[in-house]
């Protein structure tokens, strides 16, 4: 979506469209889970006449650099076509590319709280499967990674969208938006269910979230500017970075099943970005001045995220919606100039 276009749109769920337009993310600490490792077939090429070295002489070319740990089986490697291939497991752990994180995550201390992976069951049968042909398997370790990172965030949405939830009951919110965002939390549900499912295909693996370290109780908003503080930092400027991010990959997917799940949460992205603006506008019109004054602070303490991925995605990847973290960061990075400082000056004005 042009940045013009969701600025006119913002400024329709802000009720300012009458206005003319304007002319124009960390290391995360993660919880401590079993490992979930997915084995496969690695094969190395050489002059390879009759057998095949222990696995510990090519180390070096089975052991590429990444944050997660592999493990590769003992003992000589396997003659196939002058190539030697061996059995290796690699780890499946954390949260990559999360400089710039996907939906809205629910945030500890301005960091995503995300649980870890698991061999939990949030698979989607409706779904298709991605096309996994010609796809190698460090390369379809790498989209698990990447889809299991996006689950996990969507993941965390739920909460942040249940808290958000109890917010707008404890300060006597409207219906509408009440339901709304209910109804948003279960739209993150499914977002995370369906980038599960993906992450599951590519890894050949059934995985899912663990459990959310949310420790033994959740703070909320104390009165109507932090609320309204809240919504503008994980839903006004986050989410809608977000999902110019998402925007950005389904313009470069290509493969027809991730499309089909990158159009729906798209979709669905766009409603909870128009929802977290009518969610702070309703805030300012109930609680005067003091709202504003937290709300002008909140935009202004927004900061552009910084790309945070220890292990970079190939560009062809991208066919798969598994765009880099620098170009996610990137499209986020002009979408707070271009779209969400304007129409946030517009808000409090």
């Amino acid at each position: 979506m042009p940045h013009s276009d969701l600025r006119r749109r913002l400024l329709i769920a802000i009720g300012a469209a009458a206005l003319p337009l304007a002319a124009h993310a960390l290391d995360t600490e993660e919880p401590e889970d079993e490992m979930v490792w997915v084995h496969s077939t690695e094969c190395v090429k050489g002059l390879f006449l009759f057998e095949c070295p222990e696995a510990e002489a090519l180390e070096q070319e089975l052991r590429p650099g990444g944050m997660c740990p592999r493990t590769v089986g003992p003992g000589p490697g396997m003659l196939v076509d002058g190539e030697c291939c061996y059995e290796v497991s690699d780890a499946l752990c954390g949260a990559l590319g999360c400089g710039c994180a996907h939906g809205r995550p629910m945030l500890r201390e301005v960091r995503p709280l995300l649980a870890g992976i698991a061999r939990t069951h949030w698979i989607d049968s409706t779904l298709p499967a991605p096309v996994l042909v010609g796809l190698s398997a460090p390369e379809r370790l790498r989209l698990a990674r990447f889809w299991a990172s996006v689950g996990s965030h969507e993941h965390s949405s739920i909460a942040a969208f249940h808290r958000a939830a109890l917010e707008l009951l404890a300060h006597g919110a409207p219906e509408r938006l009440l339901a709304a965002t209910q109804r948003a939390s279960l739209d993150e549900a499914r977002h995370a269910r369906h980038a599960f499912t993906l992450a599951s295909h590519f890894a050949g693996a059934t995985i899912g979230p663990a459990a959310l370290p949310l420790g033994a109780a959740i703070e909320l908003a104390a009165d109507l500017p932090a609320l309204a503080a809240r919504v503008v930092t994980e839903g006004c400027i986050e989410e809608t970075m977000s999902l110019l991010a998402a925007e950005r990959m389904l313009a470069e997917c290509r493969d027809p099943a991730v499309h089909r799940v990158l159009v729906a949460l798209v979709r669905d992205e766009r409603r909870h970005v128009e929802l977290a603006w009518k969610t702070v506008r309703w805030a300012i019109q109930a609680g005067g001045q003091v709202v504003a004054d937290a709300v002008a602070i909140a935009f202004a303490e927004a900061r552009a995220p910084i790309p945070n991925d220890p292990e970079p995605l190939s560009p062809r990847l991208a066919a798969w919606g598994a765009v880099s973290d620098e170009r996610l960061c990137a499209a986020a990075a002009r979408g707070l100039a271009a779209v969400i400082r304007p129409v946030g000056e517009r808000l409090v004005a």
